[in-house]
Formats: C-alpha cells, sequence, structure tokens
C-alpha cells in the first residue's frame, strides 16, 4: 500500500485514519509506504509557495513524488494507529499539523489569521478577497472553513453583510 500525505491537516489526519484502518481490520501492514509531498512548491515562472498538499500536486509531478516513498516500520504504524484513535476521542472540529504533528485544536484557532487578513481591507469587502489574502500569508486552511469562521462572525454580530455581490447574477 501507498499512502500518499503532506502537511496539510485533511492530508494527514486522511494518512491516520488509513492506516488505522489497515490495523482494525487487521490487514498485513509489512508492505506499506508513505510518500510525503512536499510542503512548498515552484510555479513554472519560478515563484515559491507553500503548498496545501495532495491537492496542489501537479500531475506531472506525482512520479517524481512516488520515488522518495518510505516503507513504514511496524512501531510507527502502531504510533499512528495510537494517534488516529486518540484524535477520535477528542472528537474535535478542527484538526491542524504544529511542528509536524496533527493537534485537535479549538474552533477560533485560525480567527487571528482572518481577522489580520480583514484588516488589510476596506470596509467592505467579499469573502474571496479574505481568502486570497489568507493564501498569501502562507496560512494553510481550507477555504470551506474560512467561510464556515466568517458566517460564525455574522452570527455573532461581529461583522455584517453588506448585501449580495452585485457583480453576480441575480
Amino acid at each position: 500500500v501507498r499512502i500518499w500525505y503532506s502537511d496539510d491537516a485533511d492530508d494527514y489526519c486522511g494518512m491516520l485514519w488509513f492506516v488505522s484502518e489497515l490495523c482494525s481490520r487487521k490487514l498485513p501492514v509489512d508492505k506499506v509506504f508513505l510518500v510525503k509531498v512536499p510542503s512548498w512548491g515552484e510555479t513554472i515562472e519560478g515563484r515559491k509557495y507553500f503548498s496545501r498538499g495532495t491537492q496542489e500536486v501537479n500531475n506531472k509531478d506525482w512520479h517524481v513524488y512516488a520515488q522518495s516513498q518510505q516503507h513504514v516500520p511496524d512501531n510507527l504504524i502502531q504510533l499512528f494507529n495510537d494517534t488516529w484513535i486518540r484524535m477520535q476521542e477528542d472528537n474535535s472540529q478542527l484538526r491542524v499539523i504544529v511542528n509536524g504533528s496533527p493537534a485537535s485544536v479549538p474552533e477560533n484557532f485560525y480567527d487571528s489569521f482572518i481577522w489580520q487578513a480583514i484588516g488589510f481591507l476596506g470596509e467592505e469587502f467579499r469573502d474571496i478577497q479574505i481568502i486570497s489574502r489568507m493564501l498569501n500569508m502562507n496560512v494553510r486552511v481550507d477555504d470551506a472553513w474560512i467561510l464556515h469562521r466568517l458566517e460564525q462572525f455574522v452570527k455573532d454580530g461581529r461583522l455584517e453583510m453588506a448585501g449580495p455581490d452585485p457583480d453576480l447574477p441575480s
């Protein structure tokens, strides 16, 4: 089995879940290999950027990364399994990778970054501008999570909706 993952929380947790599934089903784990997608990438123009994991791998690069696969020893399989079981018990709504390790964190973990991104914009802004700003800040968080938190800010009265986007068809 070759498992692809990265420092993106969804990728990393997916890897932990899959290893745990192998263990819980008592399947052989002697031929499990990991391929870690690099934490940064480079555009054709040579601009470097922080990657959001397997979702950003160019189709032409899969074979390059596959060459870096590593066999996973039994003790690491057990560590991954134990880590996933602990994270399931946490039952957290949000998981992140901190210093290379998965962690369950509070729902407001990224709020300070979102507010920082908002601070760069004018009084009115579109949600896509916040997402773009967060990418420019190299904060790796799923767009859907940013939108979820913005909706919560509106519900809490900390942000106000200005109205429908005038550029979108009615």
